[in-house]
């Protein structure tokens, strides 16, 4: 894949959760980038290299076989999947991220409001209160 603006949609068969992995930077996101060319293309998409912390190195996955193996298939160009993507912790996190930004872009939004000069009625200068 040699450009770097393109992404490509990937459903999980497992999940059926669908994330974007950019293949010229090796980057998986679970929301579209903004402003990304993004594309559906699934014999791009269905070889996966996944590291495996047991024995401390990357293996390859096809996602539509369910083959698994040690060696990278050639002529393939697999979406490569950083460490600890789509652990179900991630997804959560990912989640709280969002909605954590919307809380703060309305708690924005209400600051601005209070932050706006309040006119203030004056009382005629040639009437004053009884007391």
């Amino acid at each position: 894949m040699e450009d770097p603006d393109l992404w490509l949609e990937v459903v999980d068969p497992n999940s059926g959760n669908t994330f974007y992995a950019n293949l010229y930077s090796d980057c998986c996101v679970w929301s579209p980038p903004a402003g990304a060319k993004i594309e559906h293309r699934p014999e791009l998409t269905q070889w996966w290299e996944i590291f495996d912390a047991t024995h401390n190195r990357a293996y390859f996955y096809n996602t539509a076989t369910g083959e698994t193996s040690w060696t990278k298939p050639k002529n393939v160009v697999p979406v490569r999947l950083p460490v600890g993507f789509g652990d179900e912790d991630d997804e959560e996190e990912e989640e709280e991220e969002e909605e954590l930004a919307a809380v703060e872009e309305e708690d924005e939004e209400e600051q601005s409001d209070t932050d706006l000069p309040v006119e203030v009625e004056k009382e005629p200068s040639g009437e004053q209160e009884s007391q």
